[in-house]
């Protein structure tokens, strides 16, 4: 397994310099050194390929480095035929499996399921690896089986554990629970770990809003110079503050080609925002959604958990994990949304925005 990890992050580094490592070791005895070798060293020819700034890809929602591009195509039928089609390279229908995850749908989720059935090993460890990023309670059965034969590799075992712990249903934490104690140190660890990951993602701290903020673009004034009641691990400088203030009379926001235009009065699409809400917030053309956790009323300002940015394609907002407490002016508040659904990998879920929200933020920009 941690060869394994080694040839996968040269592969992930693309770099050339790792060529020779990966060519060593591409026909290693040990089967899944020798494909993940074989993985990295194609990941790296299309790194240097025109192909890479050719192609039109589909958007990865869960931003992490994959083994493998994903496909150009998007028809879930023949992803599907590619994804298990064993007579093609690893390296083909790796790029079938890292396109029906970035699809995410219920069918994306089940073709992927069939996965799990496929010869290779390390080709069913990167499938449960995939469903455990979609968290999708569809995929739970095929996981289980997988996690409960004891002649699967464990590297397979360990995945699919994780997997079930990031879904985290009920029926997923009574099937880990069963192997705390299995014979495979790798299974019993991640079985521990995935309980912990699986009671993480249903706590109430997870969901009671308190996550530090995205303040990336966001004026100092705005964000910093409204901190209060002594938030933890903060410190403010009034003479800072001052400096960073803008003036009333003449109150610029930078654009984009280092522009910029008298700020408009806001637009606001609610007089009041109460606690537990979700609001959104524009500056510099980058969303930022966060959570009403308090309100002053002598200040009328809001306190804010912050959501990261978005993506503009997939409009995903994801939650951080430290707790901060920020306070905004109701005028840095643009408009109320919907609670967005969780589309997230684990251990911080994603956010989807419903369309109505979308539209109303897009609005602005």
């Amino acid at each position: 397994m941690v060869r394994h990890e080694a040839g996968e992050a040269l592969g992930a580094i693309g770099c050339v310099d790792a060529v020779p490592i990966l060519e060593k070791y591409k026909d290693d005895s040990v089967i899944e050194v020798a494909e993940t070798c074989q993985l990295a060293l194609e990941r790296i020819e299309w790194l240097q390929s025109e192909d890479k700034e050719r192609e039109k890809l589909s958007e990865n929602p869960y931003f992490s480095t994959d083994p493998a591009p994903p496909s150009t195509n998007m028809d879930i039928n023949n992803l599907k035929t590619q994804l298990l089609d064993e007579k093609s390279t690893l390296f083909h229908r790796y790029r079938a499996m890292f396109s029906l995850r970035n699809i995410g749908t219920t069918e994306a989720v089940q073709a992927l399921a069939q996965g799990l059935k496929c010869s290779s090993a390390l080709f069913r460890h990167e499938i449960a690896y995939v469903l455990g990023q979609m968290q999708h309670a569809a995929c739970v059965q095929e996981l289980k089986e997988n996690l409960c034969d004891e002649k699967e590799n464990p590297m397979v075992r360990h995945e699919c554990a994780e997997a079930l712990g990031a879904i985290a249903t009920e029926e997923c934490t009574k099937i880990l629970e069963q192997y705390l104690q299995d014979k495979e140190r790798v299974v019993k660890e991640s079985c521990v770990v995935a309980l912990d990951m699986s009671e993480y993602e249903q706590s109430k701290e997870f969901h009671d809003g308190r996550f530090h903020p995205a303040c990336d673009g966001w004026r100092s004034v705005s964000l910093e110079g409204k901190q209060k009641r002594n938030a933890p691990g903060t410190e403010t400088n009034e003479i800072e503050l001052q400096a960073n203030e803008p003036q009333e009379e003449e109150v610029e926001r930078h654009v984009e080609g280092g522009e910029s235009l008298q700020a408009q009065p806001p637009i606001v699409f609610e007089q009041s925002y109460q606690k537990d809400t979700f609001v959104a917030s524009v500056y510099d053309n980058v969303w930022y959604i966060c959570k009403v956790l308090d309100f002053d009323n002598n200040d009328n300002e809001y306190q804010l958990a912050f959501m990261t940015k978005s993506n503009p394609v997939s409009h995903t907002m994801k939650w951080p994990t430290r707790p901060e407490e920020l306070w905004v002016t109701e005028t840095d508040i643009v408009c109320q949304v919907k609670n967005p659904a969780p589309v997230g990998r684990k251990p911080v879920r994603m956010y989807k925005l419903l369309p109505d929200d979308v539209r109303k933020i897009e609005s602005l920009l």
